[in-house]
């Protein structure tokens, strides 16, 4: 759930999917490092060391890395992508025993080798989320989807997460123009939708959301239809059509009735019509449903 800064409607973003397969016997420091520049093996076409990290180095930006792509061999042969592939396997090891900066050192070198290796790729990614990189994790995820062979289906996923990672990170255009991606790569499925639609709640553009999920929630039962209520109605809330707001917020609490989402957006529109008895109520609802909700306990006055 996402609260948008003009109304407070709290929309909904679908959920993400683990990126990876989570392998890991136990999870690794929290703190991580930064990406570092080329190294001079790979700039001279030779296989890169493996070693670890200066502090200098680590401190650089990840644009660094990627902007250093094209100087890598076009198609490295079947011995180096067996190398990289090792590289990926001791970056793990690296990681699951906490040494982070060397296992991201081994992962930049293998993809400095070979950027198609998707393993190195998504162990990356995976320790950027560990460690809370928000900013380098949304990189990878972009770096990922450009870099790998991907069938539609996977891409539309994977697009409709590194989405959900952008905005997380506040880079809410790129988070907009993957959430498209993945609509159109996935052919308008309702998960890729109401990702998109979470993410122009959040922008302020209510007529296109309208305009996305009108007609367009056709097979209501799932909650993932709920959130697709949810976040039709919070625009109609949003353009002032309170009447459609409510019907669609109810629609919503039909699936799902236990969706305090839905009922803080409700209680909402019944405030805004004047209707003081019937939003303390639906407030109180959320409150039986969940006692430690403090935005509902708030509006009560407690």
């Amino acid at each position: 759930m996402k609260r948008c800064a003009t109304l407070g409607i709290v929309c909904t973003l679908a959920a993400a999917l683990p990126m990876c397969e989570q392998s890991k016997e136990q999870p690794p420091p929290p703190s991580l490092a930064g990406l570092g520049p080329l190294g001079e093996e790979a700039q001279a076409g030779q296989p890169p060391a493996v070693g670890g990290a200066s502090a200098g180095s680590q401190a650089e930006s990840a644009e660094q890395l990627w902007d250093d792509f094209s100087l890598l061999p076009a198609q490295p042969d079947r011995r180096d992508i067996s190398a990289g592939l090792q590289m990926v396997r001791d970056a793990r090891r690296a990681w699951l025993s906490g040494d982070i900066d060397h296992a991201i050192r081994m992962l930049q070198d293998a993809l400095r080798w070979d950027p198609s290796i998707r393993s190195a790729w998504e162990l990356l990614l995976e320790i950027q989320q560990e460690g809370g990189d928000l900013e380098g994790a949304a990189q990878t995820c972009i770096h990922l989807i450009s870099s790998v062979t991907l069938h539609a289906f996977e891409r539309a996923q994977l697009q409709q997460q590194c989405a959900l990672l952008n905005r997380s990170a506040g880079r809410m255009e790129q988070a907009e123009e993957l959430a498209r991606q993945s609509v159109a790569s996935s052919s308008g499925r309702l998960e890729s939708l109401t990702t998109l639609t979470g993410i122009l709640l959040e922008r302020g553009n209510y007529r296109e959301v309208i305009a996305l999920l009108e007609g367009n929630i056709r097979f209501p039962g799932s909650d993932l239809e709920a959130s697709a209520f949810n976040n039709l109605g919070a625009a109609y809330a949003a353009q002032g059509q309170l009447e459609q707001a409510e019907a669609t917020y109810r629609r919503g609490l039909e699936i799902n009735p236990r969706r305090t989402d839905i009922l803080l957006n409700l209680s909402d529109v019944h405030r805004m019509n004047g209707q003081t008895g019937e939003m303390r109520e639906t407030l109180q609802r959320i409150l039986e449903i969940d006692p430690t909700h403090e935005e509902a306990a708030r509006r009560l006055g407690r």
